[in-house]
């Protein structure tokens, strides 16, 4: 919230401060994208690519777990809003915390680092409608999911094949 962020006057102390990023930019993000990352180099500029739609309307911020791929981040994220942040070993749960507490956006999307945004749809404002509509509603979910057990590795993502269940999906990626 705002109040981890105290501004001058606000009390707190006279040292160095912390500013929320829509303090510098013309409007609040419409959503935190919020990535978990570990050692998928291959999956970078995919990752960043599917969610163009929303650069400079959201924010992207990734937590690099396994501390590599610094250049392909760099590379990747360039003219985004958000963050690139080094927190390893820590649990994925406790990494999405850090990470939340960074984000401008009332708006979280926690994803992973095998997750692509679709391309042919906008569903960040059709989440945010819905919690427009539904004022009480705390948490949406997925499209669809993919358990992570099995024997068949993809070894060109680094990911276990494993079934897949919701709604059928014309994208091939999914």
């Amino acid at each position: 919230g705002e109040d981890v962020y105290p501004k001058p006057g606000a009390g707190g102390g006279e040292g160095r401060r912390c500013y929320p990023a829509s303090d510098f930019m013309s409007r609040e993000p419409s959503g935190s994208l919020v990535v978990q990352y570990f050692k998928r180099s291959a999956n970078i500029k995919d990752i960043v690519d599917s969610f163009s739609r929303y650069k400079g309307k959201a924010e992207l911020i990734i937590n690099d777990d396994s501390r590599s791929d610094y250049a392909e981040w760099a590379k990747a994220l360039k003219g985004w809003d958000g963050y690139l942040v080094y927190s390893p070993d820590v649990h994925e749960i406790r990494g999405y915390n850090r990470l939340t507490k960074l984000a401008d956006s009332e708006l979280m999307v926690y994803l992973q680092d095998d997750d692509l945004g679709a391309r042919n749809l906008d569903w960040l404002s059709k989440a945010k409608l819905l919690f427009d509509s539904f004022p009480d509603m705390a948490l949406l979910g997925g499209f669809r999911g993919r358990m992570d057990f099995g024997t068949t590795m993809d070894s060109r993502k680094h990911l276990i094949q494993g079934p897949k269940f919701g709604v059928p999906s014309d994208n091939p990626r999914c």
